[in-house]
């Protein structure tokens, strides 16, 4: 049987920061509104050399806005099946914090396998135009520097929003989430043009009918590898207002699908 890193978790994390909702600010940025969204998730193919044979699971997440910043609550499962007719439940759990002006974060991840703790992170960091520091409590005490022009996750979607609404097509930044242990992730994005009055399945939640999108491929790469292909890749459907549907996470050995089966928009505090 194939191993399964634990690191496997990070391109649902990141993507987990793009399925909310948003709207324009009266400066034309884009301001986001808080959610909760499901996705079922399967299988769509498998490379040659993969011992995979079958995957399947879901990923729930939960989004809230407070007066000085936005939390964030994922849970995700995945079953992989292989050929031997061994059987991995994979679940990460992960929660996070970051002020609004997206200088300060927090972060506890928590990964399992067939239910014994692989890895578990936290921590908090900090952001500077000069950039930052990440601060490591788990696995054990260290530090991360974080490069100039770094971006926490909920400021790495406005970017995104605020890039795609432009015309751009490219994007390039680093990340910090702190899903792991080296928490630092490279993101290139290729932003395509806007499809207008998408047409939508019978299926699909009922937030998404009519608006338009963008597809965009996110590459995720190692800062400190030279290797020039991605760890991973994600794709999907980025809708006007920040909601996100049609994912589709390339991990090299196997690729998933993913769709919204759920998107419920949340309270705003309106007392700040």
């Amino acid at each position: 049987m194939a191993a399964v890193r634990p690191s496997l978790a990070a391109g649902f994390l990141v993507v987990a920061y793009l399925s909310g909702t948003a709207v324009a600010q009266d400066d034309g940025e884009p301001s986001l509104v808080p959610h909760r969204a499901a996705y079922d998730l399967h299988l769509d193919g498998v490379a040659d050399r993969s011992q995979i044979i079958g995957v399947g699971g879901d990923m729930r997440v939960l989004w809230e806005a407070s007066c000085d910043g936005w939390t964030v609550d994922q849970r995700y499962r995945l079953v992989l099946s292989y050929v031997d007719g061994n059987e991995v439940e994979l679940v990460t759990s992960y929660a996070s914090w970051e002020s609004r002006d997206g200088r300060r974060f927090s972060f506890n991840s928590r990964t399992a396998l067939n239910g014994v703790v692989e890895e578990e992170v936290r921590g908090h960091a900090e952001l500077s135009d000069e950039g930052g520091v990440a601060h490591y409590r788990l696995p054990e005490a260290d530090e991360q520097i974080l490069p100039a022009g770094s971006y926490f996750p909920t400021q790495h979607t406005m970017e995104l929003l605020i890039r795609a609404e432009a015309g751009d097509r490219t994007f390039s930044a680093p990340l910090f989430d702190g899903t792991r242990a080296d928490g630092l992730t490279e993101v290139g994005a290729v932003i395509g043009s806007a499809v207008g009055d998408a047409e939508q399945s019978p299926d699909a939640p009922e937030i998404l009918a009519g608006r338009p999108f963008w597809p965009v491929q996110l590459a995720f790469f190692d800062p400190a590898q030279t290797d020039p292909e991605p760890d991973h890749e994600v794709g999907f459907r980025l809708y006007r207002g920040g909601i996100v549907d049609r994912l589709v996470i390339n991990y090299g050995d196997f690729v998933l699908r993913g769709r919204a089966a759920v998107i419920e928009t949340l309270p705003t505090p309106d007392d700040c």
